[in-house]
């Protein structure tokens, strides 16, 4: 929730919506960077089945993402590699989750709005996320 708190606190404080959509552009271009690098060092398929929404908090995804990230990687195991791609499936997930809910606070950020749901529904087709989509469009 810090992530979130702190942009909301940001908005607040600012009156200019562009400072918030750099913020926002940004996070979603470096979880979507971190994504793409994982799945390109490890090698594995990004097809998961585990859920994304489930019991962890996007601190946690944080965290973990920057352990992994320090950690060798030639020495995971295929568990391993799992955690990895599903942590940072996660990561961008809850990004774009937080990203929709900072464009709702304004209806001059309309445009963006949409333009994020459709990053969504595309990273949903590409990585066969069913059950993540439907949960969207409820």
């Amino acid at each position: 929730m810090f992530l979130r708190e702190t942009l909301v606190y940001f908005k607040s404080l600012t009156t200019e919506n562009n400072s918030l959509i750099y913020l926002v552009d940004l996070m979603l271009k470096l979880t979507q960077d971190k994504y793409t690098n994982t799945c390109n060092t490890v090698g594995q398929n990004t097809k998961q089945t585990k859920d994304l929404d489930a019991e962890e908090d996007i601190e946690n995804i944080y965290f973990n993402s920057l352990y992994i990230t320090f950690k060798d990687k030639k020495s995971l195991d295929n568990s391993k590699k799992e955690e990895e791609i599903n942590t940072a499936l996660k990561l961008i997930w809850d990004s774009f989750i937080l990203a929709l809910d900072m464009y709702k606070l304004s209806e001059k950020l309309y445009d963006n709005f949409v333009e994020t749901v459709y990053k969504i529904i595309e990273f949903c087709k590409v990585n066969s996320r069913t059950v993540e989509f439907r949960r969207l469009v409820e």
